[in-house]
């Protein structure tokens, strides 16, 4: 595997190409922001030296997926879903089924992170955030990252200008830290620490 840096970005190799896998989480993902690969996707949205327009998202489907996510541990105006708990793992199943649905190749690792990757080959550019929370915790605080990401990656493969391109999409598991801070992410980005790990206790024992 053949890795360098870029602007935050880490690279890896996909079937045999070079693409864009992982941004650090603390910079880039905590935030739903996204990465793009001005050799591959900026080429394909320009056209005689300007820019095609940008493909539109669907904003009822957007706001539906929002509004559907909170309803899985909603509490007041708030979300209850701490990370590993019923309601989280119940938002994870939910969000690999919408994956599913959108054509993503949608799997779960083996620390509960959740990804919907692109089929197309070549590079891709991945974005995402978190769906657990903390106690009564925003309903829209790392949701409002995975969808826009989920819809990003409906609005490219729905636009024939744009079809083409990857778009992955991650949601990490604890980032809130209810067992470990940043668990999916840290391990997505090879820094956990083992003793940390071992350590490691459920924060929010009533849940």
């Amino acid at each position: 595997m053949e890795a360098q840096s870029a602007a935050g970005a880490v690279f890896d190799d996909r079937n045999g190409q070079t693409i864009i896998e992982g941004i650090l989480p603390w910079i880039c993902f905590g935030f739903g922001k996204m990465l793009v690969d001005n050799s591959s996707i900026a080429e394909s949205l320009s056209e005689n030296g300007g820019m095609k327009p940008m493909p539109e998202i669907n904003p009822q489907r957007l706001m539906n997926d929002l509004k559907h996510l909170r309803t899985i541990g909603k509490y007041g105006t708030g979300v209850v879903r701490p990370a590993f708990s019923a309601k989280d793992m119940e938002a994870r199943q939910w969000l690999l089924d919408r994956m599913k649905e959108a054509d993503l190749e949608a799997t779960m690792d083996g620390v509960g992170n959740v990804f919907g990757r692109s089929p197309h080959p070549g590079k891709s550019v991945l974005i995402g955030s978190h769906t657990d929370t903390q106690p009564q915790g925003g309903w829209l605080d790392g949701s409002l990252g995975v969808i826009y990401g989920l819809e990003i990656a409906r609005s490219f493969a729905e636009d024939r200008d744009t079809a083409h391109l990857a778009v992955d999409v991650a949601s990490w598991s604890d980032e809130e830290g209810t067992y470990m801070g940043m668990l999916g992410s840290r391990s997505f980005c090879n820094t956990l620490n083992l003793d940390d790990m071992q350590r490691a206790q459920n924060r929010i024992p009533s849940h």
